[in-house]
């Protein structure tokens, strides 16, 4: 049972100075109305009297629970957001509203200036990427020229540049080059000593004579392995002594004889000997400090390479010596070239020998052939003349006939007939045929 009830009262005036102490900015207004949704305080001046409806001063839910907000219009047109509490106990509602302006003002702003950052940090990118860009490009547009360089053959300059795949690169198409360089050039020796083994085999097919191939065949050598001097010496049948197969630019003459030429035993050469012995190759990089050759030392060679010469059956021919006068190393494709370069000479030298044996056979054919037609001839004139002898009653006409065949089968100038008078001293004259003798 309800005895005392405690009443108070607060001046609207007093409501609206404390409503206008909390605001805290200007940007707020601040409404309190009763549960009949009447106007009793505000914060602003500018506002309808108190008493009247809440609905003239700004938008205002029909039911307000405990909490609400919600967004709407004030009566002069402005875009408001609103906040709403209700009292249980007095019924009294609270409404806060603020312009959009405050509310959504700073969102934009900050919107704006996170889209003006952006396309300021977007508009430095594109300059930076446009920079870098460049610094990329540029060497790029320098390799895909130097690759078309690369590829037409031409030589390669490549600038240095900051990036360092971009000289990694540049470095790989540089050693391309030199790499190609060198290929082609492997390729150009090649197809010379090619062309040259095909030139010697023509020489040897299309065979004049033994010496001329040899001396073809040792020039063309000397000049395709950039050599200054060289020799041919070949084996003789018994293979124990060198005879002078072809010989070129020796300053001196003379030293041609100083070569050693013996094959076998202590009067041969060690160098040379070991060739033929061994059937193999050897290579003097440094002539002054290797043993032997002392031709080629007095001849100035610095390096040399002796080839032994082989037939088809493996069968050694002689050996080829080529000098240079300035120090050299040589490659083992070049002394693969001259072993080649020697077995092409060794059939040479071979079907040399035998077209020297088959011409020496022939002309001894011949010569046989002639001289049995003569004997054959011989004997058919003494059968006819012992027929004459034996059917002739006339003896002058039987001497005639004889100096004339005698001279005839024998090819002489002069033939004659004497006859023994008695005495043994004196000649008579029976038959002549030709001049008569001195």
């Amino acid at each position: 049972m309800v005895k005392y009830i405690l009443a108070g009262s607060i001046s609207p005036v007093f409501l609206a100075e404390l409503l206008s102490r909390a605001v805290v900015s200007n940007n707020l207004e601040i409404i309190v109305s009763d549960k009949n949704k009447k106007v009793l305080a505000t914060n602003r001046n500018t506002t309808p009297p108190l008493g009247k409806p809440e609905t003239q001063v700004f938008p205002a839910k029909s039911h307000v629970n405990r909490e609400l907000t919600w967004q709407g219009v004030t009566v002069d047109g402005s875009a408001v957001q609103v906040a709403a509490s209700r009292s249980n106990l007095s019924g009294w509602i609270v409404r806060v509203a603020i312009p959009h302006s405050v509310t959504h003002g700073p969102v934009q702003r900050s919107l704006m200036l996170v889209a003006g950052g952006g396309l300021l940090l977007l508009g430095i990118g594109i300059l930076i990427a446009i920079a870098f860009g460049r610094r990329i490009s540029d060497p790029i547009a320098v390799l895909s020229e130097a690759t078309a360089r690369l590829e037409r053959g031409e030589a390669l300059q490549v600038p240095t540049s900051r990036i360092s795949e971009v000289n990694r690169l540049a470095s790989a198409l540089e050693k391309a080059n030199v790499n190609r360089t060198y290929a082609e050039e492997q390729l150009r020796s090649r197809y010379e000593e090619i062309k040259t083994i095909h030139q010697i085999s023509q020489w040897v097919l299309s065979f004049d004579s033994l010496q001329s191939v040899l001396d073809a065949i040792l020039e063309k050598a000397i000049q395709i392995g950039g050599f200054d001097i060289g020799s041919i010496r070949l084996l003789n049948n018994s293979r124990e002594v060198f005879h002078a197969g072809s010989f070129h630019g020796y300053r001196d003459p003379a030293n041609i004889s100083h070569h050693h030429r013996s094959a076998k035993g202590p009067a041969a050469g060690m160098l040379g000997s070991r060739v033929i012995a061994e059937r193999k190759s050897i290579v003097l990089e440094n002539v002054d400090s290797s043993e032997g050759i002392r031709t080629l030392k007095r001849e100035g060679v610095r390096s040399a390479v002796l080839v032994p010469i082989f037939t088809q059956e493996r069968e050694v021919m002689g050996i080829i010596q080529l000098g240079s006068r300035t120090p050299r190393e040589f490659s083992p494709d070049e002394i693969h070239f001259l072993k080649t370069v020697g077995t092409q000479m060794g059939v040479a030298v071979q079907k040399g020998y035998l077209y020297e044996k088959i011409t020496n056979q022939s002309l001894s054919l011949e010569k046989s052939n002639k001289e049995l037609e003569i004997r054959s001839w011989q004997q058919l004139v003494l059968g006819h003349l012992g027929h004459l002898a034996l059917a002739q009653t006339n003896l002058s006409a039987l001497f005639d006939e004889t100096v004339f065949l005698v001279s005839q089968t024998l090819q002489t100038d002069h033939c004659e007939i004497l006859e023994r008078l008695p005495g043994g001293e004196e000649f008579l004259l029976r038959a002549r045929d030709g001049k008569k003798a001195a």
